[in-house]
């Protein structure tokens, strides 16, 4: 990767490439070039200044993906306000959080959630009010007059955008980023993929995620792609949708996406794909095995997080610009051993907001404590599972993941979960989840041959005490497999 000036404007960066007629999006009602992105952007950020909307003030961005959403993120960027990207399908105490934690002063709301609350009633609720509020249409119109304005002179490490972490332990942080992560992410993490200028990317994940704001968004506008957005969470019928009308040549998804895509029989035309990534999850061998039979092309897996913005491990091997370590519990690199990994690279966000402790202990002068677990053996890194989510079982750490992809290799096993629950001694037991294929014949027997598998593939000890066959299992909008809510969640299926 070049190096980056000291003085560097990720927007104004994307738009000095003058790409003219080309598009730059799609979404579900239109399509708008590069030049006229840049136009909307300018007009947009124009909008703020005339407003009294300051550099690194920030705006809170509530809106299902298009290209309105675009233009607002670019317009922000570029007259140094900081855009802040929330769910807006989030719980109302979720969007409460949102507004307390950035203490915005102007909001960008719009939900297509059924019986969502108004921006009005959530503000209701809370203790920080805006100076402005807009919905889709008030955007729109900012953006009819156009305008010449130039981009403020931002510092590569100012801040650019901030996201919030899926909280897949219950805990929501925002995470800020600077201008320098996004150009690290797409002359990183989109020139080693393979993102070209004549893609057109078709990504699943939405834009207030970190994999999705860099499949979907950074990546393809720094390789001068064409990308394509959906206001609605993804469906494997939306995306069949896409896959006949835009014949998309790279997808980007998760490994659950994947396996939707796979189980959901429809007659899709893949072969205009030349590219597929997935991050989030690892990807199991049946996973890859079934996608590569039915579309004709390999997954390429990624490993990163919101506080790294895009994979940094591709295939087992650091992203170019990065280093990694794995360390043990008293802070020794390690190698053939289970431990923790740290990551140093120009894509580190700069700290958790208003987050001091966390932040010292994430973020420890250049590197990043990840809170995975990892083995590194000579250059390869292998995925063992989430510090958060490792179990203790009779002195010996498990990984719910290394016994979720055995599982997953029984052929009626659409999903699995695996997670701890206490004995009446308050020891740890493995308890797994199950999602089966129900369109095929299930076996009496089932639990105790997925059992014997696991007993057959790995440590006796890694065998799950509990197999509860559940109709689905606890997911955040990304599709991430929520591992803490498991045992409530089948709870309540039980009742």
């Amino acid at each position: 990767m070049t190096s980056i000036p000291d003085r560097f404007n990720f927007a104004k960066y994307i738009f000095e490439k003058k790409l003219g007629n080309k598009i730059a999006i799609v979404d579900d009602v239109d399509s708008i070039t590069y030049q006229d992105l840049e136009f909307r952007s300018k007009s947009f950020a124009k909008y703020l200044h005339d407003t009294g909307i300051m550099r690194e003030d920030r705006m809170l961005i509530l809106m299902p993906d298009s290209i309105e959403t675009v233009v607002a993120l670019l317009g922000c960027i570029l007259s140094g306000v900081v855009p802040v990207l929330g769910n807006p399908w989030a719980t109302d105490k979720t969007i409460g959080h949102y507004i307390e934690a950035s203490a915005a002063k102007i909001i960008l709301f719009e939900s297509n959630r059924a019986g969502a609350k108004s921006i009005t009633e959530h503000l209701a609720e809370t203790n920080h009010q805006p100076r402005f509020i807009l919905d889709k249409k008030q955007l729109n119109q900012t953006l009819l007059l156009g305008s010449n304005y130039e981009a403020v002179t931002t510092l590569r490490d100012a801040e650019a955008f901030w996201l919030f972490t899926s909280g897949s332990t219950g805990e929501t942080k925002s995470v800020v980023h600077s201008h320098q992560s996004m150009i690290a992410v797409g002359a990183g993490w989109g020139a080693q993929a393979g993102y070209d200028a004549h893609d057109r990317v078709f990504a699943t994940s939405k834009l207030f995620f970190s994999w999705g704001i860099s499949s979907t968004l950074i990546s393809p506008l720094t390789a001068g792609a064409t990308t394509i957005l959906h206001g609605k969470l993804h469906t494997p019928s939306s995306a069949e949708e896409i896959f006949k009308t835009y014949k998309p040549t790279l997808f980007a998804s998760v490994p659950s996406f994947y396996v939707a895509l796979i189980n959901s029989q429809l007659p899709i035309d893949y072969t205009s794909l030349r590219l597929c990534v997935s991050a989030g999850e690892a990807i199991t061998s049946t996973v890859q095995n079934n996608w590569q039979a039915a579309a004709g092309q390999p997954i390429i897996d990624g490993y990163g997080s919101t506080e790294l913005l895009a994979p940094v491990i591709v295939t087992g091997k650091l992203v170019k610009g990065f280093e990694g370590q794995v360390k043990d519990a008293d802070g020794n690199n390690i190698e053939d051993q289970v431990g923790e990994l740290y990551i140093k690279g120009p894509s580190m966000a700069l700290r958790y907001q208003n987050e001091t402790e966390k932040s010292q202990t994430t973020f420890i002068g250049q590197w990043c404590k990840t809170g995975d677990k990892f083995i590194k053996t000579g250059e390869v890194f292998q995925f063992v599972g989430r510090s958060k989510d490792m179990l203790k079982v009779n002195a010996n750490w498990v990984s719910p993941v290394e016994v979720e992809n055995v599982l997953m290799s029984h052929e009626l096993v659409l999903e699995a979960g695996v997670s701890g629950i206490e004995d009446a001694n308050g020891m740890t037991e493995i308890v797994a989840y199950v999602v089966l294929d129900t369109d095929k014949t299930i076996p009496d027997n089932i639990e105790h041959q997925l059992k014997s598998l696991v007993k057959n593939r790995l440590d006796y000890f890694k065998c799950p005490r509990f197999i509860r066959i559940s109709s689905r299992l606890p997911k955040n909008t990304n599709g991430k497999i929520q591992r803490y809510l498991l045992n409530e969640s089948y709870d309540k299926q039980s009742d």
